[in-house]
Protein backbone atom coordinates (compact mmCIF):
# COMPACT_ATOMS: atom_id res chain seq x y z
CA UNK A 1 0.00 0.00 0.00
CA UNK A 2 2.81 2.40 0.96
CA UNK A 3 4.55 1.69 -2.35
CA UNK A 4 1.41 2.57 -4.35
CA UNK A 5 1.03 5.84 -2.43
CA UNK A 6 4.65 6.81 -3.05
CA UNK A 7 4.34 6.05 -6.75
CA UNK A 8 1.18 8.17 -7.01
CA UNK A 9 2.84 11.07 -5.18
CA UNK A 10 5.90 10.82 -7.44
CA UNK A 11 3.67 11.01 -10.53
CA UNK A 12 2.01 14.14 -9.23
CA UNK A 13 5.34 15.80 -8.48
CA UNK A 14 6.62 14.99 -11.96
CA UNK A 15 3.51 16.45 -13.51
CA UNK A 16 4.00 19.65 -11.55
CA UNK A 17 7.75 19.95 -12.31
CA UNK A 18 8.57 22.38 -15.17
CA UNK A 19 9.92 20.60 -18.24
CA UNK A 20 8.84 17.20 -16.98
CA UNK A 21 6.32 16.61 -19.79
CA UNK A 22 7.45 15.50 -23.27
CA UNK A 23 6.47 17.50 -26.33
CA UNK A 24 4.11 14.80 -27.55
CA UNK A 25 2.28 14.90 -24.20
CA UNK A 26 1.18 18.53 -24.64
CA UNK A 27 -2.65 18.61 -25.07
CA UNK A 28 -3.98 20.08 -28.32
CA UNK A 29 -5.46 23.59 -28.24
CA UNK A 30 -9.15 23.69 -27.26
CA UNK A 31 -11.73 23.55 -30.05
CA UNK A 32 -13.80 26.72 -30.53
CA UNK A 33 -17.16 26.72 -28.80
CA UNK A 34 -20.15 25.98 -31.06
CA UNK A 35 -22.07 29.05 -32.20
CA UNK A 36 -25.06 29.85 -30.03
CA UNK A 37 -28.37 29.29 -31.82
CA UNK A 38 -31.92 29.96 -30.65
CA UNK A 39 -34.08 26.95 -29.96
CA UNK A 40 -36.37 26.27 -32.85
CA UNK A 41 -40.07 26.63 -32.02
CA UNK A 42 -42.05 23.42 -32.00
CA UNK A 43 -44.35 24.92 -34.62
CA UNK A 44 -44.69 28.00 -36.81
CA UNK A 45 -48.45 27.65 -37.31
CA UNK A 46 -50.55 30.74 -36.46
CA UNK A 47 -51.58 31.35 -32.87
CA UNK A 48 -55.20 31.02 -31.76
CA UNK A 49 -56.61 32.52 -28.56
CA UNK A 50 -59.62 30.79 -27.05
CA UNK A 51 -61.75 30.37 -23.93
CA UNK A 52 -61.59 27.11 -22.00
CA UNK A 53 -64.44 26.36 -19.59
CA UNK A 54 -63.60 23.18 -17.63
CA UNK A 55 -66.11 20.67 -16.37
CA UNK A 56 -66.29 20.43 -12.58
CA UNK A 57 -67.91 17.95 -10.23
CA UNK A 58 -67.56 20.15 -7.17
CA UNK A 59 -71.30 19.84 -6.53
CA UNK A 60 -71.23 16.05 -6.88
CA UNK A 61 -70.90 13.67 -9.85
CA UNK A 62 -74.56 14.04 -10.80
CA UNK A 63 -74.44 17.84 -10.62
CA UNK A 64 -71.34 18.74 -12.58
CA UNK A 65 -71.15 22.22 -14.05
CA UNK A 66 -68.90 24.39 -16.15
CA UNK A 67 -66.29 26.11 -14.02
CA UNK A 68 -64.73 29.54 -14.43
CA UNK A 69 -63.09 30.03 -17.81
CA UNK A 70 -59.56 31.06 -18.72
CA UNK A 71 -58.00 32.60 -21.82
CA UNK A 72 -55.50 30.28 -23.48
CA UNK A 73 -53.30 30.11 -26.58
CA UNK A 74 -52.68 27.24 -28.97
CA UNK A 75 -51.26 27.03 -32.47
CA UNK A 76 -53.59 26.05 -35.29
CA UNK A 77 -51.88 22.64 -35.52
CA UNK A 78 -52.67 21.95 -31.84
CA UNK A 79 -49.12 22.58 -30.55
CA UNK A 80 -47.89 24.82 -27.70
CA UNK A 81 -51.14 25.07 -25.73
CA UNK A 82 -50.65 27.47 -22.81
CA UNK A 83 -52.58 29.68 -20.36
CA UNK A 84 -52.72 33.46 -20.64
CA UNK A 85 -55.02 34.10 -17.65
CA UNK A 86 -55.86 31.91 -14.66
CA UNK A 87 -57.91 32.32 -11.52
CA UNK A 88 -61.43 32.15 -10.11
CA UNK A 89 -62.90 34.72 -12.52
CA UNK A 90 -64.63 33.82 -15.76
CA UNK A 91 -62.51 35.17 -18.61
CA UNK A 92 -63.57 34.51 -22.16
CA UNK A 93 -64.14 35.85 -25.70
CA UNK A 94 -60.49 36.80 -26.38
CA UNK A 95 -59.47 38.79 -29.45
CA UNK A 96 -55.99 39.78 -30.65
CA UNK A 97 -54.92 43.32 -31.43
CA UNK A 98 -54.00 43.75 -35.12
CA UNK A 99 -50.27 43.56 -34.31
CA UNK A 100 -50.77 40.37 -32.28
CA UNK A 101 -49.22 41.84 -29.11
CA UNK A 102 -52.34 42.34 -26.96
CA UNK A 103 -55.44 40.29 -26.23
CA UNK A 104 -58.72 41.93 -25.22
CA UNK A 105 -61.26 39.74 -23.43
CA UNK A 106 -64.42 39.74 -21.33
CA UNK A 107 -64.00 39.16 -17.59
CA UNK A 108 -65.99 39.35 -14.36
CA UNK A 109 -62.80 39.49 -12.23
CA UNK A 110 -63.84 42.89 -10.83
CA UNK A 111 -67.19 41.52 -9.62
CA UNK A 112 -67.17 37.71 -9.65
CA UNK A 113 -70.14 37.44 -7.31
CA UNK A 114 -72.44 39.52 -9.53
CA UNK A 115 -70.97 38.08 -12.72
CA UNK A 116 -70.98 41.45 -14.48
CA UNK A 117 -68.31 41.64 -17.12
CA UNK A 118 -66.03 44.35 -18.43
CA UNK A 119 -63.35 44.46 -21.09
CA UNK A 120 -59.75 43.88 -20.06
CA UNK A 121 -56.52 43.63 -22.04
CA UNK A 122 -53.34 41.64 -21.44
CA UNK A 123 -50.20 40.96 -23.42
CA UNK A 124 -50.11 37.54 -25.02
CA UNK A 125 -47.44 36.47 -22.48
CA UNK A 126 -49.84 37.25 -19.58
CA UNK A 127 -48.26 40.55 -18.51
CA UNK A 128 -49.62 44.10 -18.55
CA UNK A 129 -53.15 43.26 -17.42
CA UNK A 130 -55.46 46.26 -17.23
CA UNK A 131 -59.15 47.08 -17.23
CA UNK A 132 -60.65 49.18 -20.04
CA UNK A 133 -64.34 49.52 -19.07
CA UNK A 134 -66.19 49.93 -15.79
CA UNK A 135 -69.80 49.05 -14.95
CA UNK A 136 -70.85 48.55 -18.56
CA UNK A 137 -71.44 44.79 -18.39
CA UNK A 138 -69.47 44.77 -21.65
CA UNK A 139 -68.81 41.61 -23.66
CA UNK A 140 -67.35 40.27 -26.90
CA UNK A 141 -64.65 42.88 -27.67
CA UNK A 142 -63.45 43.44 -31.23
CA UNK A 143 -60.37 45.51 -32.20
CA UNK A 144 -60.66 48.02 -35.01
CA UNK A 145 -58.42 47.22 -38.02
CA UNK A 146 -56.05 50.09 -37.13
CA UNK A 147 -55.84 48.97 -33.50
CA UNK A 148 -56.96 52.29 -32.02
CA UNK A 149 -60.48 51.35 -30.91
CA UNK A 150 -62.43 48.43 -29.50
CA UNK A 151 -66.11 47.65 -30.06
CA UNK A 152 -68.18 45.69 -27.56
CA UNK A 153 -71.76 44.88 -26.68
CA UNK A 154 -73.10 46.42 -23.44
CA UNK A 155 -76.41 46.63 -21.57
CA UNK A 156 -77.22 49.82 -23.49
CA UNK A 157 -76.11 48.63 -26.94
CA UNK A 158 -72.95 48.40 -28.98
CA UNK A 159 -70.25 50.99 -28.25
CA UNK A 160 -66.71 51.73 -29.36
CA UNK A 161 -63.95 53.23 -27.22
CA UNK A 162 -60.23 53.90 -27.35
CA UNK A 163 -58.06 50.82 -27.00
CA UNK A 164 -56.22 52.44 -24.08
CA UNK A 165 -59.47 52.90 -22.16
CA UNK A 166 -58.18 56.21 -20.75
CA UNK A 167 -60.70 58.56 -22.36
CA UNK A 168 -64.06 57.92 -20.74
CA UNK A 169 -65.66 60.68 -22.83
CA UNK A 170 -64.54 58.93 -26.01
CA UNK A 171 -67.18 56.17 -25.77
CA UNK A 172 -69.21 56.27 -29.00
CA UNK A 173 -72.66 54.62 -29.00
CA UNK A 174 -73.20 52.70 -32.24
CA UNK A 175 -76.60 51.13 -31.52
CA UNK A 176 -79.13 51.43 -28.71
CA UNK A 177 -80.93 48.52 -27.10
CA UNK A 178 -84.60 48.77 -26.22
CA UNK A 179 -87.52 46.53 -25.22
CA UNK A 180 -87.78 45.29 -28.80
CA UNK A 181 -84.17 44.27 -29.47
CA UNK A 182 -80.67 43.72 -28.05
CA UNK A 183 -77.48 44.05 -30.13
CA UNK A 184 -74.25 42.20 -29.35
CA UNK A 185 -71.17 40.40 -30.78
CA UNK A 186 -69.82 43.19 -33.03
CA UNK A 187 -67.13 42.74 -35.66
CA UNK A 188 -65.47 45.35 -37.90
CA UNK A 189 -65.29 45.52 -41.66
CA UNK A 190 -61.64 45.61 -42.82
CA UNK A 191 -61.89 49.30 -43.77
CA UNK A 192 -63.06 50.16 -40.24
CA UNK A 193 -66.13 51.96 -41.57
CA UNK A 194 -68.87 49.62 -40.36
CA UNK A 195 -69.71 47.09 -37.69
CA UNK A 196 -71.63 43.87 -38.23
CA UNK A 197 -73.40 42.44 -35.19
CA UNK A 198 -76.13 40.13 -33.91
CA UNK A 199 -79.59 41.53 -33.16
CA UNK A 200 -82.04 39.53 -31.04
CA UNK A 201 -85.65 40.70 -31.23
CA UNK A 202 -88.22 40.42 -28.43
CA UNK A 203 -91.97 40.55 -27.98
CA UNK A 204 -93.44 40.64 -24.49
CA UNK A 205 -90.05 39.78 -23.09
CA UNK A 206 -89.60 36.61 -25.19
CA UNK A 207 -87.07 36.24 -28.00
CA UNK A 208 -88.71 36.10 -31.41
CA UNK A 209 -85.72 36.04 -33.75
CA UNK A 210 -82.04 36.65 -34.31
CA UNK A 211 -80.32 38.10 -37.37
CA UNK A 212 -77.18 39.82 -38.69
CA UNK A 213 -77.22 43.63 -38.89
CA UNK A 214 -74.78 46.36 -39.94
CA UNK A 215 -74.26 49.96 -38.79
CA UNK A 216 -71.70 52.75 -39.32
CA UNK A 217 -68.89 52.48 -36.77
CA UNK A 218 -69.35 56.15 -35.93
CA UNK A 219 -73.05 55.58 -35.20
CA UNK A 220 -76.01 55.90 -37.54
CA UNK A 221 -78.84 53.95 -39.07
CA UNK A 222 -78.55 50.16 -38.78
CA UNK A 223 -79.78 47.80 -41.49
CA UNK A 224 -80.14 44.03 -41.81
CA UNK A 225 -77.43 42.27 -43.79
CA UNK A 226 -79.50 39.33 -45.03
CA UNK A 227 -82.76 39.57 -46.91
CA UNK A 228 -85.36 36.90 -47.57
CA UNK A 229 -82.79 34.88 -49.53
CA UNK A 230 -80.78 34.14 -46.40
CA UNK A 231 -81.04 30.90 -44.40
CA UNK A 232 -83.91 30.55 -41.95
CA UNK A 233 -83.53 30.20 -38.20
CA UNK A 234 -81.53 32.17 -35.65
CA UNK A 235 -78.49 33.87 -37.22
CA UNK A 236 -75.66 35.23 -35.07
CA UNK A 237 -71.93 35.79 -34.50
CA UNK A 238 -70.82 37.29 -37.83
CA UNK A 239 -67.21 37.66 -38.93
CA UNK A 240 -65.95 39.45 -42.06
CA UNK A 241 -63.20 37.99 -44.26
CA UNK A 242 -59.86 39.90 -44.36
CA UNK A 243 -60.55 41.07 -47.92
CA UNK A 244 -64.01 42.34 -46.94
CA UNK A 245 -65.79 40.22 -49.54
CA UNK A 246 -67.44 37.52 -47.38
CA UNK A 247 -69.21 37.01 -44.07
CA UNK A 248 -69.41 33.84 -42.02
CA UNK A 249 -71.94 33.34 -39.22
CA UNK A 250 -73.75 30.80 -37.08
CA UNK A 251 -77.21 29.52 -38.01
CA UNK A 252 -79.45 27.56 -35.63
CA UNK A 253 -82.84 25.92 -36.19
CA UNK A 254 -84.70 22.72 -35.34
CA UNK A 255 -82.27 20.68 -37.48
CA UNK A 256 -79.19 21.76 -35.49
CA UNK A 257 -76.46 24.38 -35.86
CA UNK A 258 -74.45 25.31 -38.94
CA UNK A 259 -71.64 27.56 -40.17
CA UNK A 260 -72.64 29.62 -43.21
CA UNK A 261 -70.85 31.75 -45.79
CA UNK A 262 -72.41 34.69 -47.68
CA UNK A 263 -70.95 37.52 -49.70
CA UNK A 264 -70.76 40.98 -48.13
CA UNK A 265 -74.04 41.97 -49.77
CA UNK A 266 -75.77 39.08 -47.99
CA UNK A 267 -76.18 36.69 -50.94
CA UNK A 268 -75.78 33.10 -49.66
CA UNK A 269 -72.86 30.98 -50.88
CA UNK A 270 -73.51 27.90 -48.81
CA UNK A 271 -73.35 26.02 -45.53
CA UNK A 272 -69.84 24.87 -44.62
CA UNK A 273 -70.45 22.77 -41.52
CA UNK A 274 -73.45 21.37 -39.64
CA UNK A 275 -74.22 19.39 -36.48
CA UNK A 276 -77.60 17.87 -35.72
CA UNK A 277 -76.75 17.00 -32.11
CA UNK A 278 -73.86 19.25 -31.02
CA UNK A 279 -73.50 23.01 -30.85
CA UNK A 280 -71.30 24.82 -33.35
CA UNK A 281 -70.18 28.29 -32.29
CA UNK A 282 -68.21 31.49 -32.99
CA UNK A 283 -66.90 31.12 -36.57
CA UNK A 284 -63.99 33.37 -37.53
CA UNK A 285 -61.81 33.74 -40.65
CA UNK A 286 -58.11 32.90 -40.72
CA UNK A 287 -55.70 35.78 -41.52
CA UNK A 288 -55.30 34.48 -45.10
CA UNK A 289 -59.08 34.13 -45.52
CA UNK A 290 -58.83 30.47 -46.52
CA UNK A 291 -60.11 28.80 -43.34
CA UNK A 292 -62.83 29.32 -40.75
CA UNK A 293 -62.25 28.50 -37.10
CA UNK A 294 -65.15 27.38 -34.87
CA UNK A 295 -66.01 25.25 -31.87
CA UNK A 296 -68.07 22.05 -31.64
CA UNK A 297 -69.47 21.17 -28.21
CA UNK A 298 -72.14 19.06 -26.59
CA UNK A 299 -75.34 20.50 -25.20
CA UNK A 300 -73.98 20.34 -21.65
CA UNK A 301 -70.54 20.53 -20.07
CA UNK A 302 -70.32 16.79 -19.46
CA UNK A 303 -69.41 16.00 -23.06
CA UNK A 304 -66.52 16.46 -25.51
CA UNK A 305 -65.65 19.84 -27.01
CA UNK A 306 -63.26 20.71 -29.82
CA UNK A 307 -61.82 23.61 -31.79
CA UNK A 308 -62.04 22.92 -35.53
CA UNK A 309 -61.19 24.31 -38.94
CA UNK A 310 -63.13 24.17 -42.19
CA UNK A 311 -61.88 25.63 -45.46
CA UNK A 312 -64.05 28.21 -47.21
CA UNK A 313 -65.36 25.80 -49.83
CA UNK A 314 -66.37 23.29 -47.15
CA UNK A 315 -64.32 20.39 -48.56
CA UNK A 316 -61.76 20.02 -45.76
CA UNK A 317 -62.09 19.97 -41.98
CA UNK A 318 -59.69 19.22 -39.18
CA UNK A 319 -59.53 19.30 -35.38
CA UNK A 320 -57.12 21.73 -33.70
CA UNK A 321 -57.58 20.49 -30.12
CA UNK A 322 -60.20 18.74 -28.01
CA UNK A 323 -61.21 17.93 -24.44
CA UNK A 324 -63.39 15.08 -23.18
CA UNK A 325 -65.51 17.22 -20.86
CA UNK A 326 -66.04 20.98 -20.81
CA UNK A 327 -66.49 23.70 -23.40
CA UNK A 328 -64.23 25.54 -25.77
CA UNK A 329 -65.61 28.91 -26.80
CA UNK A 330 -64.84 31.95 -28.99
CA UNK A 331 -61.52 31.02 -30.61
CA UNK A 332 -59.88 33.80 -32.59
CA UNK A 333 -56.79 34.11 -34.81
CA UNK A 334 -53.69 36.22 -34.39
CA UNK A 335 -54.22 38.58 -37.37
CA UNK A 336 -50.50 39.36 -37.59
CA UNK A 337 -49.71 35.75 -38.54
CA UNK A 338 -47.91 35.27 -41.86
CA UNK A 339 -47.82 31.47 -41.96
CA UNK A 340 -50.56 29.17 -43.21
CA UNK A 341 -52.91 27.42 -40.74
Amino acid sequence: MRTRVLLAATAVLLALTPGAARADDVPPPPKPLPAQTEAKPRSTAPWIAYSALPYSEAAGPARGYLGAGDVRLVRSDGVDDRAVTTGPATEFEPTFSPDGVWIAFSSDRADVRAGRTDIWVVRRDGTGLRRLTTNLNARRPAWSPDGTRIAAGTDSGIVTFTATGKKAADFVPVTKNDAGHVDFAPTWTPDGARLLFTRTTFANGAATGQSIWSAPAAGGKARPLLGSSGPSGYLSQPDVSPDGKFVTFLQADASGTGIWLVDISGSPIGRLAHSATGLLNTPTFSPDGGWILFTHSGRDGNSPSSIRLVNVDGTKTRVVTRITRGNYYAPTWDPSATTKP
